[in-house]
């Protein structure tokens, strides 16, 4: 359905909202849930990532995307995620399906995280395409729930005769 690529640090949440906003197809967004304390999304006309900004005892900050994304987001993702960790001193870690050696990057080794990141990305990918089929769309993931995983919920109508 969706991957995420979780940033942590000590960083005053405000400040990461400031740096996610300062850069190109970035803005604010409602926050999605009461834990979140900012939401934002980056979309460029062909790609959506979704940003939530947390904090319980340190600050954390999501990068999720949809899988429906076209795989071009790979690249997106995986650049955005590594800068961000990288110039705000966060450790990066990969929520999916990866091995455990590529799980989590010290702010200094979040440049080594990008062949995990597209290895989770492919196998969630592929999970995917299994299920829902090869159609892409840039599309949030709410949005992908609700047109491509709904559907295959609906129970069969019956034709009354």
């Amino acid at each position: 359905m969706d991957i995420s690529i979780a940033l942590e640090g000590t960083i005053n949440p405000d400040d990461a909202v400031k740096y996610l906003i300062s850069k190109p197809h970035i803005q604010l967004t409602k926050p999605r849930d009461k834990f979140v304390i900012q939401s934002l999304i980056f979309q460029d006309g062909h790609h959506v990532i979704e940003i939530s900004i947390s904090t319980y005892t340190v600050t954390e900050v999501d990068f999720s995307i949809a899988l429906c994304n076209p795989p071009t987001v790979d690249d997106v993702l995986s650049n955005l995620a590594i800068t961000a960790a990288t110039e705000l001193h966060m450790t990066l870690t990969i929520k999916g399906d990866v091995p455990d050696e590529g799980y989590e990057f010290n702010p200094d080794r979040a440049h080594m995280a990008d062949k995990w990141i597209r290895m989770a990305i492919a196998k969630e990918r592929e999970y995917w395409i299994k299920d829902f089929g090869t159609e892409t769309a840039a599309l949030t993931i709410n949005d992908a729930i609700q047109r491509f995983v709904l559907p295959h919920c609906k129970p069969p109508t019956s034709h009354a005769t």
